[in-house]
């Protein structure tokens, strides 16, 4: 298929041609019937008096007119489950629903195949969840993934980043009230979203999960019979680190993170390891807004005691994003949990919101030449091509067959392996099982010669 990260800039016009694309071959979808399982397909009769079928229009997407009607979903639902928010109509032929023969059963096995890289534990989520999201989004089935907003039910929020928010209780209500509402296409997306999670994880990560969910015919081995969004809320808990000494560890590695410790200190490394130890914590509800603000004052050390005019002026910069989460940290307490999500995200308080600030001002910084410990001595823990030089030049086994004896002049070894200096008698008097005359005083090396002269002088 295409690329995770490619995707249309606008939505695709009813005169486009679509082609599924795969490493190995190409699949031109083509429109052979129209009928579909519990759809309700209307008729009409077009000049020249055959019966045209169109199938159902799905509520979270629309149809598309191309040679034939063809069904898409995929976008943002509106809280009472009456549409999309924008629907622009599809952005890329994966949302197209093909309604039968080779290329609905070609949609369907792209739909459901999994991750190139299984996820097998905590480290690498973030990435994992990208991807997952991506993927949902790209073949039309991230409607499903949405839920109404706990703190504010006249908005949807996106399970995947909002899975913190809920309880499995809370979300298995409400996954239950919206599943009510889904029709034919929605069940499909919902499905194939649940197989398309389950095929993304490891053998032992899938085997965990199996057991947290509901099962069809409550069978060990069965079919996932939990709506999405209580599926992703299941994995994220059970993928969660559960002991309050866990926590403790994670929270004491967020304070002792330095620019220091990171090549030229790159303050995107720094942030980049923040949210690798903090989503955890996120996950389990145990992360805490003044947690970030160890990111802050880390990123304030970056230069150290010099006062460099480039490190004065991106301190400044800082320093406003410290004030602005100190004000904030000072009235949380007497905020509801509701409100206290909403004021974060109003004045962007949120761990990663204050990481990409950070980010952007050391890019900004670096990209222009600001950025003064880029400049100093390379870091010594980084290998330079003078270091590597003896690796790179390395060659295999030596062909001992083109080796002399400085010795005797054969072929075949080195002086110090020379059979002939290992025998007794003139040849090898004096020498020593290295190969070298002793000379004057027992020294060897070049006081071979000293020992030579002093004998003819005898």
């Amino acid at each position: 298929m295409q690329s995770n990260e490619e995707e249309l800039s606008t939505p695709l016009s009813q005169d486009s041609t679509f082609t599924y694309v795969n490493d190995d071959q190409e699949e031109e979808i083509r429109f052979e019937e129209t009928t579909m399982s519990e759809a309700s397909p209307t008729a009409s009769a077009p000049p020249g008096g055959a019966t045209k079928y169109s199938p159902a229009k799905p509520v979270m997407g629309g149809i598309l007119k191309t040679s034939e009607d063809t069904p898409w979903t995929g976008g943002m639902p509106k809280p009472n489950w009456t549409g999309l928010v924008n629907p622009v109509g599809p952005r890329t032929a994966c949302q197209l629903r093909p309604q039968s023969g080779k290329s609905a059963i070609y949609s369907y096995s792209e739909r459901i195949k999994g991750l190139k890289e299984p996820l097998t534990s905590i480290l690498g989520i973030d990435a994992f969840k990208r991807s997952v999201s991506q993927h949902l989004t790209r073949y039309g089935m991230d409607t499903i993934a949405y839920l109404p907003d706990p703190h504010d039910p006249s908005k949807c929020i996106h399970i995947i980043d909002g899975s913190t928010r809920f309880t499995v209780d809370s979300c298995e209500k409400s996954a239950a009230i919206q599943a009510q509402l889904y029709d034919q296409y929605d069940k499909e997306n919902d499905a194939s979203a649940v197989e398309f999670l389950v095929a993304s994880l490891s053998k032992e990560r899938a085997a965990s999960l199996l057991h947290r969910c509901r099962k069809l015919n409550d069978s060990p081995y069965g079919d996932i019979v939990d709506p999405f969004p209580v599926v992703w809320v299941h994995l994220m808990q059970d993928i969660s680190p559960s002991s309050f000494e866990t926590f403790q560890q994670l929270a004491k590695k967020l304070e002792k993170l330095r620019p220091t410790q990171y090549a030229g200190e790159d303050i995107g490394a720094m942030v980049r390891d923040f949210y690798t130890i903090a989503e955890p914590l996120d996950l389990a509800g145990h992360y805490l807004p003044n947690y970030t603000s160890y990111l802050v004052t880390a990123a304030l050390s970056a230069g150290g005691s010099t006062n460099d005019q480039d490190i004065l002026f991106f301190r400044q910069e800082v320093n406003a994003i410290r004030k602005r989460l100190n004000d904030l940290l000072a009235v949380l307490p007497s905020l509801s949990k509701a409100e206290q999500y909403r004021q974060l995200a109003k004045q962007r308080c949120f761990f990663k919101d204050v990481g990409t600030e950070l980010t952007n001002l050391y890019t900004l910084a670096l990209t222009r030449g600001q950025w003064p410990p880029a400049q100093q001595a390379r870091d010594k823990r980084v290998p330079t091509a003078y270091s590597l030089k003896p690796i790179m030049n390395a060659k295999g086994p030596q062909d001992m067959s083109e080796v002399t004896c400085y010795h005797c002049g054969e072929k075949g070894h080195y002086k110090r392996d020379c059979p002939k200096l290992k025998q007794g008698g003139q040849a090898s008097a004096g020498r020593n099982p290295s190969g070298r005359t002793p000379g004057r005083g027992g020294r060897g090396g070049r006081g071979g010669r000293g020992h030579q002269r002093s004998r003819v002088q005898a």
